[in-house]
């Protein structure tokens, strides 16, 4: 837009302009300046209000024309994407299988992974057991002894009934420990399956 010729035709225009983007109606505003004041004041001067209030509308009229610039596109774009969509062209997910829970796990379940860390849980020290036994030559039997060293005679141990309660409560720990490991277990196993 050429800002040039009288400067009341120009602000007239712009205001014109601005009012048929926004759709509001034209308002004239007339500066009336006293007759003796216009000689006084430096005709340099005269201008400065004119130009501050025409750079004013100037700098909205172009605000308000990107926005109207700005819809126009967006409405562009929504009646081609509807037209589009119309004639079945667009950009349109389709499915092709729908999504479906397996019958069967394709790999190792739940029950499968639990009675392989039991039969591990058991082997694994039972090893362990076997291998020191086999490899540790440490007397651990009377008869081992007697293989070894003959014998002239032998006196009986007889434990005391100190030493007897306490062989059964080690024993009883040990199977408290054993079933509770088996308890843990299943129970860990039955509430996955009822999770699942």
């Amino acid at each position: 837009m050429e800002i040039s010729g009288d400067p009341k035709q120009l602000l007239e225009e712009v205001r014109r302009r601005i009012a048929a983007a926004t759709n509001t109606p034209v308002r004239h505003v007339e500066t009336v300046t006293p007759r003796g004041t216009q000689e006084t004041i430096d005709p340099e001067m005269r201008t400065v209000g004119r130009d501050t209030a025409l750079s004013e509308l100037l700098r909205r009229y172009e605000a308000t024309r990107d926005v109207y610039q700005d819809l126009l596109k967006r409405r562009e774009n929504a009646r081609v994407t509807m037209e589009l969509d119309a004639q079945q062209r667009g950009f349109n997910m389709r499915i092709q299988e729908p999504a479906e829970l397996p019958a069967t796990a394709s790999s190792l379940r739940l029950m499968h992974l639990t009675l392989i860390g039991l039969i591990l849980a058991m082997m694994v020290p039972l090893g362990f057991l076997v291998l020191m036994v086999k490899f540790d030559h440490r007397v651990r039997s009377p008869q081992q002894i007697q293989k070894l060293v003959p014998l002239l005679g032998s006196v009986t141990y007889a434990p005391s009934h100190r030493e007897k309660s306490r062989l059964r409560s080690r024993g009883m720990l040990a199977a408290l420990m054993v079933g509770g490991v088996f308890v843990v277990y299943l129970a860990v196993f039955i509430i996955k399956l009822r999770t699942t």
